[in-house]
């Protein structure tokens, strides 16, 4: 068994963020993300709202994130201490044969 460290991305307690998750070091060569992506709470902890994902459209240099290349989604909680939340991304992609790719993220909603 390899232990593996998931991304952690930090925003603020009563915000409603929306997050970038670039999957771009998964695709090989033009292959891009396709069709309607899924983000869910993995933990189900009924506190945390995901909702609106979307394969970004812009992309940004700065950062080296390509168009078609990341996840988008909104995400909010109602809870009221420091908490962090475990997010499943998946999305398909245009390749052949298509394939099914499945990451993981934590949110973390700090005072």
């Amino acid at each position: 068994m390899t232990n593996c460290t998931y991304p952690t991305v930090y925003t603020t307690l009563g915000s409603q963020a929306l997050i970038t998750f670039d999957l771009g070091r998964r695709l090989s060569g033009d292959t891009v993300l396709t069709g309607t992506p899924s983000a869910i709470d993995a933990d189900s902890t009924g506190e945390a709202a995901v909702t609106n994902a979307q394969i970004n459209i812009v992309g940004d240099s700065d950062i080296d994130l390509e168009v078609g290349k990341a996840v988008q989604f909104l995400i909010s909680t109602t809870a009221t201490t420091e908490t962090t939340y475990k997010v499943k991304v998946t999305a398909t992609t245009n390749s052949t044969p298509q394939e099914t790719l499945v990451d993981t993220l934590y949110v973390t909603f700090t005072a």
